[in-house]
């Protein structure tokens, strides 16, 4: 269990075969919560992301006073929310064509985790079908409202691109890094060879 665990924290230190850094500190995900609101509001102890959802938002019909969230993140520690991207298929970033480019504004990765959980904003109605998902927001600081559509066959194409981009990627690094390392090793000799002419012992 522990060689394991090392593994995989060496893991994340590594890209393309390389080690670049060392993790600074792991640690353990737990979640505290209400024995008491959970009890008045008949709801079980979750063993998922529905049943976690579910509960969110029957405390959160419940508990209806200014200020209270069903789930408390603390602002500095906005990092924990991104297993909510994570587990419904959002990324932070994503490397396509070579460079990497930040998804967190992509719909999947702002609508997967269920809204409801954040305290800085609320879900007024949300609507879907087959084709679509259309969800009305406002922030619970600000008088803020989005509107934010998401095309289900779209999503999906955009994915299958994403996928296919990362693909073509792979297959062309090795080309692109022998290139590198090919201009590389020729601006060296350009360099010592300028060096060479310009020394005098």
């Amino acid at each position: 269990m522990e060689a394991a665990r090392r593994l995989g924290l060496a893991a994340s230190g590594r890209y393309g075969g390389k080690l670049y850094g060392v993790p600074y500190y792991a640690g353990s995900r737990v979640i505290t919560y209400r024995t008491d609101l959970f009890k008045k509001a008949g709801i079980k102890v979750p063993t998922s992301l529905a049943q976690f959802t579910a509960g969110g938002r029957k405390l959160a019909a419940q508990n209806k006073q200014k200020g209270f969230s069903p789930v408390y993140i603390a602002g500095t520690d906005w990092y924990v929310a991104m297993g909510f991207v994570y587990d419904f298929g959002g990324k932070i970033a994503t490397q396509v064509s070579g460079k990497w480019k930040g998804t967190l504004a992509s719909p999947r990765a702002r609508m997967s985790a269920p809204a409801e959980a954040f305290p800085d904003s609320i879900v007024l109605a949300r609507w879907e079908d087959a084709e679509s998902l259309l969800t009305l927001v406002r922030g619970s600081y600000n008088p803020e409202f989005q509107l934010i559509l998401v095309s289900k066959p779209l999503s999906a194409r955009a994915r299958n691109a994403v996928r296919e981009a990362i693909r073509l990627d792979a297959i062309e690094a090795p080309r692109r890094e022998a290139e590198q390392r090919k201009k590389e090793a020729g601006d060296a000799s350009i360099a010592r060879d300028k060096n060479k002419a310009a020394f005098r012992p």
